[in-house]
């Protein structure tokens, strides 16, 4: 059942070398404020799984905080690339392990579904099938051969939602779309899931066109943050700022969201 905590005692929570999972997609719903704090942390070591990195990736690039980042796609999208997150690369700070969007959801399916692995079809005769080292099987009906792909569970996901109830339910956008559908399955995946949001709403408050995108006991800890997505977007709540897509190229971003003392809404 989930908790509610501070987010320094969220970003307590993971240690050197975890395996950290981040929900949202290159420009909307990432927790950026998260990943802000678990830099100024200094953490070491972690592995990331995303499957499309943003600003959280460039933001723990800069704090050295990365070993290994797995993902379909780091960058931001109409803004640019992910610049120091590249510069990591190139410099072999980082490990890259590049995935297809396929391949990295049907990883976290199996986790999900306490499966050793997932399958595939596409990837056959790629390069990048065989850099990740995914192994072919054939199938015992059809004797059709597919691509295996081995489980990712992180230790810890985190997401950004607009908000939850005080029963722990996590509150997603009105017209949910398919980041919400990738959000619940690394959730689902991971040992221990944290969910900052906008806002908490007592459980009657409920809107009933709003859309319940996790139940309180597949959640561990609820974070009240409010702008923590920015500069990604947060549907219902704020749009994407690309002009701080920008700036996260110098130095001193991205600053940490001023804290919101009021309580359940």
């Amino acid at each position: 059942m989930a908790s509610f905590m501070s987010l320094i005692e969220a970003v307590d929570l993971i240690g050197d070398g975890a395996h950290v999972g981040f929900g949202g997609t290159s420009t909307k719903l990432k927790p950026v404020a998260f990943a802000a704090a678990l830099a100024e942390l200094g953490r070491r070591g972690l592995e990331l799984t995303t499957l499309l990195g943003s600003i959280e990736v460039d933001v723990l690039s800069r704090s050295g905080s990365l070993g290994t980042v797995r993902a379909a796609y780091v960058g931001f999208d109409l803004a640019g690339p992910a610049s120091v997150y590249e510069r990591a690369l190139r410099a072999g700070v980082i490990t890259r392990i590049e995935h297809s969007e396929f391949t990295l959801t049907a990883g976290l399916k199996a986790a999900g579904q306490g499966l050793p692995f997932g399958i595939v079809r596409s990837m056959q005769g790629t390069d990048l099938a065989d850099e990740i080292g995914l192994k072919w099987i054939s199938c015992p009906y059809t004797g059709g051969r597919f691509l295996a792909v081995e489980a990712i569970r992180p230790d810890v996901a985190v997401l950004h939602a607009p908000a939850a109830t005080t029963s722990g339910a996590v509150i997603g956008a009105r017209r949910p779309d398919s980041v919400a559908g990738y959000d619940v399955l690394i959730a689902r995946a991971a040992r221990t899931v944290v969910v900052t949001v906008e806002e908490i709403l007592a459980s009657d408050r409920q809107d009933e066109s709003s859309s319940v995108t996790l139940l309180p006991f597949e959640v561990d800890a609820i974070v009240l943050c409010p702008g923590g997505a920015s500069p990604t977007g947060c549907p219902g709540s704020y749009g994407i700022d690309y002009g701080a897509f920008a700036d996260s190229a110098l130095a001193g971003w991205p600053r940490l969201p001023r804290p919101r003392d009021e309580g359940i809404v």
